[in-house]
């Protein structure tokens, strides 16, 4: 099959699947005189197998470590389960603090405040709310952060691992609140 027939027998972009062949999740045989891929079954079911992981949330560096047999599907699926009940678990506490919210608001719309005490003690007992980071969110604006973290090695991981992608991005402004600090320090001491 060629690309654009898979694209339309799978429901996946080209683009997409130009992506997992960069990625070295497949690699198609070329015919020797059109130079055109030619997509053999095992080639799709491959397709059909990241698709499926992928749809789970699973990062494309741990389908790359399927495929190459580093870690199994079971492993995989297990630890993007318990990624997903994490998630989950940041997602209940989030609504749970929205319905108190909007109890607390109806009776005294200044009330908003009083939650943040009872957000300090859910933490205590170990409930895990969203991460706050305006500062490496605002930076990211003016940082081109996917492009630095794509040119790193493994920057595809990094790139499709959010946790990562924060870290990432926290270690720029770091790097940059150095930097300023090492400007800062130059100026006043050539004084």
């Amino acid at each position: 099959m060629k690309i654009g027939e898979v694209s339309e027998a799978l429901g996946i972009s080209v683009s997409n699947i130009r992506f997992y062949e960069k990625k070295g999740l497949i690699g198609p045989d070329r015919d020797k005189e059109s130079k055109y891929r030619n997509y053999s079954d095992e080639d799709i079911n491959e397709l059909k197998q990241i698709i499926v992981l992928r749809k789970m949330g699973v990062t494309i560096e741990t389908i790359t470590d399927v495929l190459n047999e580093d870690i199994s599907i079971s492993e995989a699926i297990s630890s993007q389960l318990d990624s997903l009940d994490e998630e989950e678990k940041r997602i209940n506490a989030s609504r749970e603090l929205c319905k108190k919210a909007m109890s607390e608001v109806r009776k005294n719309p200044n009330e908003l405040v009083s939650l943040f005490d009872y957000v300090g003690e859910e933490e205590k007992l170990g409930v895990k709310f969203p991460v706050i980071d305006e500062l490496v969110d605002g930076v990211s604006k003016y940082v081109d952060v996917d492009s630095f973290i794509l040119s790193l090695p493994f920057g595809g991981y990094l790139y499709t691992n959010t946790r990562f992608k924060r870290i990432a991005t926290m270690a720029i402004v770091l790097w940059l609140a150095v930097l300023i600090g090492l400007v800062i320090y130059l100026i006043i001491t050539r004084k």
